[in-house]
């Protein structure tokens, strides 16, 4: 969601073994995978070697973070979902009620058991996710504020922090700088 590359590696190499994961990139890791993403397609193991070593230590020692969001199962929710996974804001407890015809306490029931959170810290964290997305995509923040139904800049901004320990601005600078070519 916030940067990608494809590494692709022997089966025969220990990192086969590593679970799929989301790291955090330091910038020396960050250079190694940008350093392995452009090698040319001959290049010969042996020059390899050493690279991959670095590699295989940093991503060993990488802080790994978990931000993915567990979808719930309930067959009653299949067609909201579908609205939910092409990126539609997920409506207030109430309004998914009337939407899904269940009641508020059995919608929070279904959550619960199948994300581990009731519906309203669900929709908080779905939030959070899509206005990181958003901030990457270069979305100013008024109007990532007023799409994710925050009452005012200033309450997304103070949400943004509390959940990502920096602002918006902050983070968009990072990214974009992570971004720009060296």
């Amino acid at each position: 969601m916030l940067a990608y590359r494809s590494l692709y590696f022997s089966t025969t190499l220990p990192l086969s073994l590593l679970p799929l994961q989301i790291v955090e990139v330091n910038p020396l890791f960050f250079e190694v995978i940008e350093r392995m993403a452009f090698w040319p397609w001959g290049m010969l193991a042996e020059q390899q070697a050493s690279l991959i070593n670095v590699f295989c230590e940093e991503i060993q020692t990488a802080r790994t973070e978990n931000w993915t969001l567990q979808l719930p199962s309930d067959a009653r929710l299949n067609l909201w979902l579908d609205g939910v996974r092409t990126g539609e804001l997920p409506p207030r407890l109430g309004q998914l009620s009337q939407q899904i015809g269940a009641s508020e306490r059995t919608i929070s029931r279904v959550f619960i058991r199948d994300t581990g959170m009731n519906y309203q810290n669900w929709r908080q964290q779905w939030r959070l996710l899509k206005a990181m997305e958003m901030l990457c995509d270069g979305w100013q923040l008024s109007y990532v504020a007023q799409q994710l139904e925050f009452v005012s800049d200033s309450a997304f901004i103070t949400f943004f922090r509390q959940h990502t320990g920096t602002t918006p601005a902050r983070y968009s600078l990072k990214n974009i700088a992570e971004k720009s070519p060296r």
